[in-house]
C-alpha cells in the first residue's frame, strides 16, 4: 500500500486570507523498527510516518500485535511487552490501541484511531521479543543464586534461541521443581517461594521464556512438561520486576547427615532451633508459617512427647547461616527435613529465629509450689511459682481470681489473700507450666485445680502475683502523711499501718469527712480530702494497697472505725491515685486573705492567696472557671469579673498554694472551695489571672481610633473607654452599621467596618476587651446604646483581629474616581483610586471578576476582567485599599468591602482591569501563533475581539478543542497541549480573551464551543499566561470560512504570522 501526504507551499507575496496555495504530492514508505532492546531482536516498537519516526501506545498491546511486528522484521513468532520496558523514547507517540488479529502482514493493516491519536505518555512505549521456532535439544536450565541462599538454591533460568530467559511464578510446585533439580545433577527439588526480579526501570535485560508450566515431574527436561508457549506469559504488565520460579535442589549427602539440636535454652528440651546442613549449622527463620505442627515434628525427632509452640523466640539469637525459612510441616512428617521450605539458605534476620520447648509427660507426683518473695518486702507476697517434670516454673495469669490466690494462701498458712489483676512483682524466665487456672476455693491445693495443661505460651509480663496475710484486731493502726513534692508539710499521701505493714489508701469515694478524721489523728482542727498520682515501682512493689472505698462520717476516732472496703485490696498501678489531705490548724482560718498582681488596673492581675505566713500563686487547672473568678471578686469588693482561659499578667514566683479549685460560685471565701492541697508542683506557667470591675452608667463611654501600619489616620483599630480604662472591641459581627456609629462620635459622616490584626502581649496584658458581638443598627448615637455582649469579655489572643473602621468626610465621598494606567488601551490598565488628595493603587487580595465589573461600570464599560500581580506594570506611592470583596452589583468601588484606607501591601500585587463592552461575535478571528522551535503547523492559539487580538487559555483544552483549531486553519486534526507564555518583565501586551473552552468537536469554530465568557480566565501569573497550543497534522490544503448560527469565524494561517 503507498501513502500519500500533502506538502503546501505559500506564496509569500500573496499574504492574504484565501492566498494561493501549491500543492505537490510525494510518496511516503512506511517502516518499522527495534530501539533499547537487548538484542536486534527485541526493543521499543518505533513506526516512521510522515518522515518522522515515533513510537506507540501500550494500550491493548498484546501478542497478537507483536507478532505482526515481528513478521515484518523477519521473525515467526512475538512477544508483546508493555510499559516501556526497553526504555522511554521521544517525539511523536504515532500509534495507540493497536487491534491486530496477527494474521496481518504490517502493522499499518491493522485496526487503531489514527496516526498521532493517544493520550499516552512515553512511560507506556511497547516493546517486543522477537524470536523463530527453535530445536529443543538446546533447551538448558541453572540457577541464578539469590542473596543470602545456597548455590543449591535459587531462580530458575532456561536457555532458548540463544538466550537465556526467566520462567514465570505462576502454577509453579515441587513436580517442576523435580524436573530441574535432576537437569542440574540433584536428587530431589523443593519448590521455593516465587522470586521477584527486580530491573532498573525501562531496562529490561532477559526474555520471558515460559509460564504456567505443568510437569508431573518424570519428565527428563523442563521442555517436555506442558506449558503456555515459547514467550506466552501473563506478567509483562510491571515494568521493573518480573515474579519468576525458583527451587531447592538436596544432594544425596545432604540426605544422610541430617540432624537438628536445642541451643541456649533453660533444659536439654529447650532453646534456639538449629539444623545440620552443607557441614555447618544454621538457625530457622520463623516465619509467619512455623506452627505447632512444626515443633511437634521437631521434638518427635530429638525423643519428646509434647511440645510448647512460642509465637516470639524467647532464647538467645544465633549467629552464621539462616538455612531454612517458610517451613511448613503437616505434623506427620518424621524429620523437618521432609517438610516444605523455601530453600537453603534465607536472608532472614536472626531476630527471627525459631524457639522450641519439648519435654515428656509425667504422673505428677513431684509437684510442688512456693512463692518467690521480692527484695524490701515481706515474706508474704511475690510471684507463685510450681515444680513440674524436673524443671520449677510458673502459673499464667489467665483466669486466675480470688478463690485460686485464696486456695494457695491456704496451702502456705495464711487465712487471707489479695490476687492482683496486674502482677507487681519481678517477671520470671523460663517455663510457664500452668495457665486457666480454674479453682472453685474449697480446694487443698493448687494441683487439684482445673487447669490448661502442662506447659503455656503464656508471657511472663502474665506470671501470677499474690499477697497473703492474717487479719488482727486493728488496735495497732496508724496513719502518716509522706510527703509529696512542691506541697507544705500539712498536705500529702495518706498511708495507713496494719498486720505489721505499711500500706497505701486507694482514692475511691475519698471525701472531706474522710480527710477530718486522718488529720485529727495527726493533731489537726480539721482536713480536704483530696487525690494524689505517684509512681509506683510495678515490677518491684514494696508497699500493698490496705484501704479502699473509705466512708467516713467524720465523727470516727480512727479510719479504722469508717466503713470501707475491707483489709487489702487489689488496686495497685505503675502510676497510681492514692487518696491524700490537706490538714489545717487554728492559725490557717485566722490568716485567709487574697489580692491581685501585676494588672493592667487595682481590679485586674495575677491571683495570690496567703497560708502559713507567706504568699503563693493559684494553679489555673482545669477546673479553674467562672464562678471561681466571681468568688475571688467578691472577696475584693467587686460585681463583676472576666474569666482567662489563659492568664494574660506575668507569672508569679515562690509558692504555688492551691490546685484544682472548684468553687460552686456562692461560696463567701476561696478557702471554702474544694481544692488540691496545700502546696502544689504546678508552674507558674499556670498561675491563675483575674480581672474584677463594677457596672457604670455608661455615660463615660468614648472611642478613639488606634493608628495601624500603612493605613492613613481616619482609618484604625477601635477602641472605647468603660469604668476608667480604655479596651479593646471584639471583632465578631462587626459590620459597616457599627462603623457609622464609631465613626459619627469621631465627627465623620459614614465609616466601613473592618477587622485587623495587632499582637498583644499575654504576659503582662494592657487593656481589657471591653466589648464583643456588637450589633448597631447604624442610627444610635454611641456604641454604648448598640446591642453587644456585655461589658468585659474574655476574649484575648496574642495575635488578636479587633474591631476596626475607615471614615469617610463629606469632601471624600464626593472625591472618590477611578483610572486605568499602563494598560495596552485606553480600556484596560492598572486600577488607581482617587482619595484624601492624592491617586493610589489597589491591593490583589480577594480581587475578581465582580470588583473589576464595578471599576469598569464607573468608567462607562458594560463588562470587565480582572487581573492581579501588577500585570499593568507596578505603581507608587500609596496603596489605598486591599481586600475589595464587591458582589458586582455596586455602583461605586468603596461601597464595596475592604480591609481599611491605606495598605501595607507591596506594589507587586497592583491589580488591573481590561474593561469591554459586549460586541458582535460575527467579527471574531482566530489565528495560529508559532513558537520557537515548533513546526508550522503547531502554535499557540489568538482570537480578535472587540477590537484586539487576545489569548485563549488553557484551562480544560482538549483534544476535542484542539480538533475543531486545527480544522479552522486547514488540517484534519490535532492534538491539545499547554504552552506557558512568558511577557517582557511584568508588562501584560494584550487581554485573555477565551477560557475553559469545552467543545463536542463537531464544531466548525472555537467561537461556537461552550466557554466561561468573553474575558473569563483562569491562571494568569505574574509575567505568563498558560495558553491554549496545538499540534495540527493532515494539512487538507484549503483554509476554512466557517459560518454557524450566524458567526463568521475568520482563520488566518500560521505563515502570516511573520509579517503581524
Amino acid at each position: 500500500m503507498t501513502y500519500y501526504r500533502m506538502e503546501c507551499c505559500y506564496n509569500l507575496g500573496l499574504f492574504v486570507l484565501g492566498m494561493l496555495l501549491i500543492c505537490v504530492p510525494t510518496a511516503d514508505g512506511q517502516s518499522v523498527r527495534l530501539s533499547g532492546g537487548y538484542s536486534k531482536s527485541s526493543g521499543r516498537v518505533e513506526v516512521l510516518h510522515s518522515g518522522q519516526w515515533g513510537t506507540v501506545c501500550d494500550e491493548s498491546w498484546d501478542n497478537d500485535d507483536a507478532v505482526v511486528v515481528c513478521r515484518m522484521l523477519g521473525y515467526s513468532r512475538g512477544s508483546a511487552y508493555s510499559y516501556a520496558v526497553f526504555g522511554q523514547g521521544s517525539g511523536l507517540i504515532w500509534m495507540s490501541d493497536v487491534d491486530c488479529s496477527g494474521s496481518e502482514s504490517s502493522l499499518l493493516d491493522c485496526p487503531f484511531p489514527g496516526w498521532g491519536i493517544s493520550t499516552c505518555s512515553h512511560k507506556d512505549d511497547a516493546g517486543v521479543v522477537c524470536f523463530n521456532n527453535t530445536d529443543l535439544s538446546e533447551v538448558a536450565v541453572r540457577l541464578v543464586e539469590r542473596e543470602g541462599y545456597y548455590n543449591s538454591s535459587g531462580r530458575v533460568e532456561v536457555f532458548y534461541d540463544g538466550y537465556w530467559g526467566y520462567i514465570g511464578s505462576r502454577n509453579w510446585g515441587n513436580n517442576d521443581a523435580q524436573v530441574v533439580c535432576r537437569m542440574l545433577g540433584y536428587s530431589v527439588g523443593h519448590s521455593a517461594s516465587e522470586f521477584r526480579q527486580s530491573h532498573e526501570a525501562y531496562d529490561r535485560k532477559q526474555p520471558t521464556w515460559m509460564e504456567y508450566v505443568r510437569c508431573n515431574g518424570s519428565e527428563s527436561s523442563i521442555a517436555d512438561c506442558p506449558f503456555g508457549g515459547w514467550g506466552v506469559f501473563s506478567s509483562s504488565y510491571y515494568y521493573n520486576y518480573q515474579t519468576t520460579a525458583s527451587v531447592a535442589c538436596t544432594g544425596q549427602r545432604d540426605i544422610d547427615e541430617r540432624a537438628v539440636r536445642l541451643v541456649d535454652g533453660f533444659s536439654p528440651g529447650s532453646g534456639r532451633l538449629e539444623v545440620f546442613y552443607a557441614g555447618q549449622w544454621g538457625t530457622v527463620c520463623e516465619s509467619y508459617r512455623w506452627g505447632v505442627q512444626d515443633d511437634q515434628v521437631v521434638c518427635r525427632m530429638l525423643g519428646y512427647s509434647e511440645s510448647v509452640h512460642y509465637d516470639d523466640n524467647p532464647f538467645p539469637s544465633g549467629t552464621g547461616m539462616v538455612w531454612m525459612s517458610e517451613v511448613g510441616c503437616s505434623g506427620t512428617e518424621s524429620s523437618l527435613y521432609d517438610c516444605p521450605f523455601d530453600g537453603w539458605g534465607s536472608t532472614c534476620s536472626h531476630s527471627r529465629d525459631v524457639g522450641v520447648f519439648c519435654f515428656n509427660n509425667t504422673d505428677g507426683s513431684e509437684v510442688a509450689f512456693r512463692l518467690m518473695e521480692v527484695d524490701g518486702y515481706h515474706n508474704r507476697s511475690g510471684r507463685v511459682e510450681v515444680f513440674y517434670a524436673g524443671l520449677w516454673g510458673y502459673v499464667g495469669y489467665h483466669n486466675w481470681d480470688d478463690k485460686d490466690a485464696d486456695v494457695f494462701c491456704r496451702m502456705l498458712g495464711y487465712s487471707e489473700s489479695v490476687h492482683y489483676y496486674d502482677n507487681p512483682f519481678p517477671s520470671g524466665t523460663g517455663m510457664v507450666w500452668m495457665s486457666e487456672v480454674g479453682c472453685s476455693g474449697t480446694e487443698s491445693s493448687l494441683y487439684d485445680c482445673p487447669f490448661d495443661g502442662w506447659g503455656s505460651t503464656c508471657s511472663h509480663s502474665r506470671d501470677v502475683g499474690v499477697f497473703c496475710f492474717n487479719n488482727t484486731d486493728g488496735s495497732e493502726v496508724a496513719v502518716r502523711l509522706m510527703e509529696v513534692d512542691g506541697y507544705h508539710n500539712r498536705s500529702g499521701r495518706v498511708e495507713v499501718f496494719y498486720a505489721g505493714l505499711w500500706g497505701y489508701v486507694g482514692y475511691s469515694s475519698w471525701g472531706d469527712k474522710d480527710a477530718d478524721v486522718v488529720c485529727r489523728m495527726l493533731g489537726y482542727r480539721t482536713g480536704k480530702g483530696h487525690h494524689v498520682t505517684h509512681d509506683v515501682d510495678f515490677g518491684n512493689l514494696q508497699h500493698p494497697t490496705w484501704m479502699d472505698y473509705v466512708n467516713c462520717n467524720g465523727t470516727e476516732i480512727t479510719l479504722a472505725d469508717c466503713q470501707f472496703g475491707g483489709w487489702g485490696s487489689s488496686y495497685v498501678r505503675s502510676s497510681m491515685s492514692s487518696a491524700s489531705v490537706s490538714c489545717l490548724s487554728q492559725s490557717d482560718f485566722d490568716e485567709r486573705a487574697v489580692r491581685l498582681v501585676d494588672g493592667f488596673s487595682l481590679g485586674s492581675g495575677r491571683l495570690e492567696v496567703f497560708y502559713a505566713g507567706q504568699w503563693g500563686t493559684v494553679c489555673d487547672s482545669y477546673r479553674w472557671g467562672v464562678r471561681d473568678d466571681q468568688v475571688v471578686c467578691r472577696m475584693l469588693g467587686y460585681s463583676e469579673s472576666v474569666h482567662f482561659d489563659d492568664n494574660p499578667f506575668p507569672s508569679g514566683t515562690g509558692m504555688v498554694w492551691m490546685s484544682e479549685v472548684g468553687c460552686s460560685g456562692t461560696e463567701s471565701s476561696l478557702y471554702d472551695c474544694p481544692f488540691d492541697g496545700w502546696g502544689s508542683i504546678c508552674s507558674h506557667w499556670d498561675d491563675v489571672g483575674v480581672f474584677c470591675f463594677n457596672n457604670t452608667d455608661g455615660s463615660e463611654v468614648a472611642v478613639r481610633l488606634m493608628e495601624v501600619d500603612g493605613y492613613h489616620n481616619r482609618s484604625g483599630r477601635v477602641e472605647v473607654f468603660y469604668a476608667g480604662l480604655w479596651g479593646y472591641v471584639g471583632y465578631h459581627n462587626w459590620d459597616d452599621k457599627d462603623a457609622d456609629v464609631v465613626c459619627r462620635m469621631l465627627g465623620y459622616r459614614t465609616g466601613k467596618g473592618h477587622r485587623v490584626t495587632h499582637d498583644v502581649d499575654l504576659d503582662n496584658l494592657q487593656h481589657p476587651t471591653w466589648m464583643n458581638y456588637v450589633n448597631c443598627n447604624g442610627t444610635e448615637m454611641t456604641l454604648a446604646d448598640c446591642p453587644f455582649g456585655g461589658w468585659g469579655s474574655s476574649y484575648v489572643r496574642s495575635t488578636m483581629l479587633s474591631a476596626s473602621v475607615s471614615c469617610l468626610s463629606q469632601s471624600d465621598v464626593e472625591e472618590l474616581a477611578v483610572r486605568l494606567v499602563g494598560g495596552f488601551s485606553n480600556s484596560s490598565g492598572r486600577v488607581e483610586l482617587f482619595y484624601a488628595g492624592e491617586w493610589g493603587t489597589i491591593c490583589d487580595g480577594s480581587w475578581d471578576n465582580n470588583d473589576a465589573q464595578v471599576v469598569c461600570r464607573m468608567l462607562g464599560y458594560r463588562r470587565g476582567s480582572a487581573y492581579r500581580y501588577a500585570v499593568f506594570g507596578e505603581g507608587t506611592g500609596i496603596t489605598w485599599m486591599s481586600d475589595v470583596g464587591c458582589s458586582g452589583s455596586e455602583s461605586k468601588l468603596f461601597h464595596c468591602s475592604f480591609s481599611g484606607w491605606g495598605s501595607t501591601c507591596s506594589h507587586d500585587y497592583d491589580v488591573g482591569v481590561v474593561c469591554f463592552n459586549d460586541s458582535d461575535v460575527s467579527d471574531v478571528k482566530f489565528r495560529l501563533v508559532e513558537v520557537d522551535d515548533y513546526k508550522k503547523s503547531s502554535g499557540r492559539i489568538e482570537v480578535f475581539y472587540e477590537g484586539y487580538w487576545g489569548y485563549v487559555g488553557s484551562t480544560n483544552w482538549h483534544v476535542n478543542d484542539a480538533h475543531v483549531a486545527c480544522r479552522l486553519f486547514g488540517y484534519s486534526t490535532g492534538s491539545a497541549h499547554n504552552y506557558q507564555y512568558r511577557f517582557e518583565g511584568i508588562e501584560r501586551p494584550k487581554p485573555t480573551w477565551m477560557d475553559s473552552v469545552k467543545c463536542i468537536g463537531s464544531e466548525t469554530s472555537l467561537a461556537d464551543c461552550a466557554f466561561d465568557g468573553w474575558g473569563v480566565f483562569r491562571g494568569a501569573g505574574s509575567s505568563y499566561q498558560n495558553c491554549a497550543f496545538v499540534k495540527c497534522t493532515g494539512f487538507l490544503g484549503t483554509c476554512l470560512f466557517s459560518a454557524s448560527t450566524g458567526v463568521k469565524s475568520t482563520a488566518i494561517l500560521p505563515l502570516a504570522i511573520a509579517y503581524q
